[in-house]
């Protein structure tokens, strides 16, 4: 028996549609979450450093309103960062300030 053109050109409009449908419920969301956790993580590893570099360099000039500044922009951040100064000058890592 031998099956219209028009069935076979349904059937493979129907195959790809359903192959494209897997592909974007599936596939492109688990990899946009990796993008995005990625891109999060780079994100608070910078943050991590420009801070770092703004309490080492108050902390060497003995400069306290460089850290009255920082805690400012920190407190004015949308993403709400918990930033913490760790002393590990001496017998080990102590909490200096948060």
């Amino acid at each position: 028996m031998s099956r219209s053109l028009l069935f076979q050109v349904t059937a493979l409009m129907g195959a790809f549609t359903l192959l494209v449908a897997l592909l974007m419920l599936y596939v492109l969301p688990n990899r946009q979450a990796a993008v995005l956790e990625a891109s999060m993580r780079d994100e608070l590893a910078s943050l991590a450093v420009a801070c770092s570099i703004s309490v080492r360099s108050a902390l060497e000039q003995q400069d306290l309103s460089a850290l009255e500044e920082l805690n400012e922009q920190v407190s004015f951040d949308g993403r709400d960062p918990i930033v913490a100064v760790i002393n590990t000058s001496g017998e080990g890592p102590e909490l200096f300030a948060v």
